[in-house]
């Protein structure tokens, strides 16, 4: 099975990421490339740490 990194499209190769194209009738599994995780966890960090807004029902 290949696979491939839901963002850059980069396929994983013997435990390296590769640009490559993956043929049509390929199983393909998504993960995310080492460079790519690493910008959606800093993404996350980033907006889990803005303010909640608090529901207009609750005390401020």
């Amino acid at each position: 099975m290949t696979v491939q990194c839901c963002q850059c499209k980069k396929i994983r190769v013997a435990n390296k990421w590769k640009r490559a194209t993956v043929a049509s009738n390929e199983a393909v599994s998504h993960s995310y490339c080492p460079a790519c995780l690493a910008r959606c966890l800093t993404e996350i960090r980033r907006e889990s740490s803005v303010r909640r807004v608090v529901p207009a029902d609750l005390p401020a």
